[in-house]
């Protein structure tokens, strides 16, 4: 079990630590580190660190420490690098460096370029058994060494075959001799021995030469081809066999038919169907019409005068026309007509129109026969009303001197305003006298001697204001609205009261529907205040109270408040007491529930008795802390203490511990313990 020890533990520069180990864990393991913790030491891994208060510092390594070392090159200035200085590796002209795992460092050497040198790759690994050219100040000859798409170093030399001496080989049927080829007239691959020159047919011949060195074989021959010579005429041609008519192109357009217009020759041509064509380019020029004028007609349907309902049943014209379809001439040859019947309008009945009886009509327009036609009362009455939206616009219909005739509102107002005079009633004149007069005579609607509402204003979300003071002089005034609000800053209860004091009962009642009210009302019994809900008293919250006088339970309480003060501490606890504690002094203590007031007496032989106390220390704010006597009861002899001190797990831990003659005890801790983290046992010995 680990001991904590919350100061110093001092071997008084004498003493040594044998066979002891630092603490092994990782740096990261500790959080909430700050300056009271420096001095702090680990194993973090292989590295040895101490905390100085804000950070880790690494002490040295496992292969040990260094404070410096000397830098050293093929050229240049020896530099001393100490310890905690960064040694930068930095890369030439064609290298660059690289830091990547710990402690490695990679040096590439980069691919040269043509501004900048490094390094190449060669072509091949095979060495060159040929020896190197001299350098050489032939023009032309001097070529840079390139590289290709590998990295690997190249040299294009462009060049060309410049030489002419080209050596040659005979073939078959051909001789060289130096640079002479000369052509085997006899061919050495035809085994059978040639023939001399003959004019026989079917014979082996020799090639020869002629007088310009041409290779010919001679080969006697006669045509006894006995067909027909055929010769090609004007405007043909002849190839082999065949006769081709000579003509230009391929005419894609059909053939027009013949003409004998003159001017008019074009070249032959063949179309698709191989058919001889001549195209011959035309267009219309003649864009101009001038339509023929003919004498006109004039076509008489008259048959004489037409009586009654007549109408035309046949009529035919014979039609002339010209060559170019234009009408010359046109002649009536038939002409008839008949009476028109009432089965031509959709009656049954006299056949002939010219006897025709109107009918009779009933419902709102009415007739009798040939009679007059009436509109009836109905034709009014029958109509949708119109309630309202009259306008000036809508037509009435009016008899005017017995015609008919519409006429628009506008005009019936115009007449009754010029010939209506409207009579004025006072007695109905709203003006403030009549309004006074009326509103002191106001009734409900049945009248006198009846209880009801009388209701002023149709919108509850109207609002009534009234100008002047409101008073109401009846028994009851009932105000059924969700909010009051209500101006005067002191409220009047019971004004009418007659009496020489306030009457008992008076106050506020808060209704509880189904149950009990809540009620603040004036008792003359005590006199008093009473909250009560229903018959019960009911329970007073409030902040803070302010009284002269108290009393609990029928009994006044006669304590000051200080003195009520010390019973929960509220009071400055006192580590003095002026002329000691006394046999006679009373001491307030919790005897099993119950507060008593008891003497020191009691007290110190309770406490000669007592070996031992245990109680909790530390505030989170106070590196030393003090406990007297009157904290653990052991006496003044602090001298005969034997104290431990445990934190909340049960650990004991350490501190300066200095011990007074007085009874107290101080306690020193390096950092602050937190709020009753430590835990006092204090032995009396002796």
């Amino acid at each position: 079990m680990a001991i904590p020890i919350l100061n110093h533990l001092d071997l008084q520069k004498v003493a040594e630590i044998r066979n002891t180990r630092v603490h092994n864990a990782a740096q990261t393991s500790f959080t909430g580190l700050s300056s009271a913790n420096k001095g702090l030491i680990i194993i973090d891994g292989t590295s040895l660190k101490f905390y100085d208060g804000s950070t880790w510092q690494t002490v040295g390594t496992s292969s040990g420490t260094m404070s410096s070392f000397t830098l050293r090159g093929d050229s240049g200035t020896d530099q001393t690098i100490d310890d905690s200085a960064v040694l930068d590796i930095a890369g030439g002209t064609g290298i660059s460096t690289v830091a990547g795992a710990p402690e490695t460092v990679t040096v590439n050497l980069d691919e040269a370029t043509s501004s900048v040198r490094g390094g190449i790759e060669l072509f091949s690994d095979t060495d060159q058994s040929i020896a190197a050219n001299p350098v050489s100040s032939t023009a032309g000859r001097t070529y840079g060494i390139q590289l290709n798409s590998s990295g690997q170093a190249v040299v294009n030399v462009p060049w060309s075959d410049t030489n002419t001496n080209t050596t040659y080989t005979a073939g078959t049927g051909i001789d060289l001799d130096g640079t002479t080829f000369n052509v085997n007239v006899v061919d050495n691959q035809i085994t059978t021995t040639p023939q001399t020159v003959s004019d026989t047919a079917n014979r082996y011949y020799q090639v020869e030469t002629d007088d310009e060195d041409n290779l010919i074989v001679n080969v006697p021959w006669s045509d006894t081809d006995t067909n027909t010579q055929r010769a090609a005429g004007t405007g043909l041609s002849l190839s082999g066999n065949t006769i081709n008519a000579n003509v230009d192109g391929t005419q894609s357009i059909g053939a027009n038919d013949s003409s004998e217009t003159s001017g008019r020759t074009y070249k032959v041509q063949v179309d698709s169907s191989d058919n001889l064509v001549v195209n011959v380019p035309w267009s219309d020029t003649n864009t101009v019409y001038t339509h023929p004028t003919h004498p006109g007609d004039d076509i008489s349907l008259d048959t004489g005068t037409l009586t009654g309902a007549t109408v035309i049943s046949d009529l035919n014209f014979n039609i002339t026309t010209d060559t170019l379809g234009h009408v010359t001439d046109a002649t009536l040859t038939t002409l008839s007509t008949r009476d028109l019947t009432l089965f031509d309008l959709g009656y049954t009945g006299d056949t002939d129109a010219n006897n025709y009886t109107h009918p009779n009509h009933t419902g709102q327009v009415t007739s009798t026969g040939d009679g007059n036609t009436a509109l009836t009362v109905s034709a009014i009455t029958a109509q949708t009303d119109l309630e309202s939206g009259l306008a000036s616009t809508d037509e009435l219909l009016v008899n005017d001197g017995g015609a008919l005739k519409k006429m628009d509102v506008s005009v019936l107002q115009s007449y009754m305003q010029s010939n209506l005079t409207f009579t004025t009633n006072s007695d109905v004149d709203v003006n403030n006298a009549n309004l006074l007069t009326r509103l002191a005579n106001l009734e409900s609607t049945n009248g006198a001697g009846t209880d009801e509402n009388i209701v002023i204003g149709a919108s509850s979300g109207d609002t009534i204001v009234i100008t002047g003071n409101l008073q109401v002089s009846g028994t009851t005034t009932t105000i059924d609205s969700n909010t009051v609000n209500i101006g005067d800053h002191n409220i009047v209860l019971d004004s009418d009261n007659s009496t020489g004091g306030v009457v008992n009962g008076a106050g506020i009642t808060i209704n509880g529907n189904t149950g009990d009210d809540a009620t603040f009302t004036y008792s003359t019994t005590g006199p008093k205040f009473e909250l009560k809900l229903g018959a019960n008293y009911e329970d007073l919250q409030v902040d803070r109270i302010i009284a002269a006088n108290i009393t609990l339970g029928g009994t006044a309480i006669t304590s000051t408040a200080g003195e009520i003060n010390l019973l929960d501490g509220g009071a400055t606890v006192e580590s003095t007491v002026s002329g000691g504690i006394q046999d006679t002094d009373g001491i307030i203590l919790n005897d099993g529930g119950t507060t008593k007031l008891v003497q020191a007496s009691n007290l110190t032989s309770y406490v000669s008795g007592k070996t031992s106390a245990s109680l909790t220390i530390g505030d989170g704010t106070n590196t030393t802390i003090t406990i007297d006597n009157l904290d653990h009861g052991l006496g003044t002899d602090s001298t005969n203490f034997l104290i431990q001190l445990v934190d909340s797990n049960g650990n004991t831990v350490y501190a300066d511990v200095n011990r007074e003659a007085s009874g107290e005890v101080d306690f020193t801790f390096a950092t602050a313990p937190a709020s009753n983290s430590i835990r006092v046992l204090i032995f009396k010995v002796g």
